[in-house]
């Protein structure tokens, strides 16, 4: 499913931060919260849970900015793409 907000833990990597960077752009665009995997923990979790389970009005608008990423026919493409690895068996 898509258009649902998120909060992002992205693991850490010394080659590339390619998670981090990823959940950087939903947070930018105000669709995502990221927690840092060095800082996570279940106070600062849970906080950040809390604040978003109570205010709704946040949570629509999070879910209407992921929406906007979200590729109008990624389920045919996908199919698609399986199509084809099927096929070329």
């Amino acid at each position: 499913m898509y258009g649902k907000p998120a909060i992002f833990v992205p693991l850490p990597s010394k080659m590339a931060n390619r998670q981090e960077d990823n959940a950087k752009v939903l947070e930018k665009i105000g669709a995502a919260k990221i927690i840092k995997n060095d800082i996570i923990n279940y106070q600062n979790l849970s906080s950040k849970i809390n604040s978003l389970i109570l205010d709704k009005e946040k949570l629509e608008e999070m879910g209407k900015l992921a929406n906007e990423l979200a590729p109008v026919d990624v389920l045919d493409k996908i199919y698609n793409e399986i199509e084809k690895v099927i096929k070329r068996k």
